[in-house]
């Protein structure tokens, strides 16, 4: 017994110790931090959009209008290194605000996500039984729910503003959560440190603290890094069909939306902001895998 004990003891301790450790491994991975510096700049252009923008994302100019990006053009001039758009907005500047409209809806959505996910899948886990049930169908109805159709129905009751589209990508992504969480937690629960806890009387709620939070949320890394680029991807589709981001507001996919009737005559208008959002995802991509990798060692 005293053997099992020291056994629990240690394996807890592997534990707490295993999230400093995954940040160090995490530091050393060179994809990882180039990935992770990809993106820092891209977040700081972002932020500071406003210093860094050579022109108001809405000053429009009919005279420059339809410029192509540096270098694909005898139009094409230093003042839009991006081209303009038909009404001669400055596709640059306009990326740059459109970023940090589409970084934070989809930072918060990602949180929202994450936050239900999280508790209703640890409730599932710990509590079984009735609780389980109940939790696991309501995740299979709403999973049985394309995104793009609970968005359209709420987004067709509530005006498309910034909190309404993140709210909506929010609640539309939890149950993939609750079940990974759910998943995580049943095995957990199968080790001997919880059990030696349960043993030495240790409460639910104590057990969820001190060790299923801090696991479960460490094993879904990878999965928040990589629905962070999907509510990019998709705050981008709904702004693009025209039932997401509505003027005077700028996102990556109001842009793309902008260009839809001048693909062949203007293309730079649809494609750059594409090109950011394909580089911010596949960004993300290395990240999550070079998670993953980590952790299973």
């Amino acid at each position: 017994m005293g053997s099992q004990m020291t056994e629990s003891t240690i394996q807890s301790r592997q534990q707490t110790q295993r999230p400093f450790q995954t940040a160090r491994a995490l530091f050393r991975d060179k994809t990882f931090l180039i990935s992770a510096l990809v993106l820092v700049l891209i977040v700081l252009a972002a932020v500071f959009a406003p210093l860094i923008a050579s022109h108001s994302p809405d000053q429009m100019d009919i005279r420059a209008r339809l410029t192509p990006p540096l270098f694909f053009g005898q139009k094409a001039s230093f003042d839009h290194l991006f081209g303009t758009d038909s009404l001669g907005r400055d596709i640059a500047s306009r990326i740059l605000f459109g970023l940090r409209t589409s970084i934070m809806i989809a930072f918060f959505s990602v949180m929202i996500i994450f936050g239900i996910g999280i508790f209703v899948g640890l409730l599932s886990g710990i509590y079984g039984k009735t609780v389980d049930t109940i939790i696991m169908t309501m995740t299979d109805i709403q999973l049985s729910l394309p995104l793009l159709v609970i968005a359209v129905i709420l987004l067709a009751v509530a005006p498309p503003t910034i909190l309404s589209i993140t709210v909506v990508l929010g609640i539309s992504g939890w149950p993939i959560y609750a079940r990974a969480t759910r998943s995580n937690v049943l095995r957990e629960t199968k080790k001997d440190y919880i059990l030696a806890a349960r043993i030495m009387g240790a409460s639910s709620f104590w057990v969820l603290k001190k060790y299923f939070l801090k696991n479960v949320v460490l094993s879904t890394l990878s999965f928040v890094v990589l629905e962070f680029g999907l509510m990019i991807v998709w705050e981008a589709l709904l702004s693009f069909i025209g039932i997401g981001i509505q003027p005077p507001n700028i996102s990556l996919g109001t842009i793309m939306g902008d260009g839809l009737n001048y693909l062949i005559n203007a293309w730079w208008i649809t494609t750059i902001p594409g090109l950011f959002i394909t580089v911010i995802t596949i960004s993300l991509s290395f990240m999550s895998r070079s998670i993953v990798r980590t952790l299973s060692v």
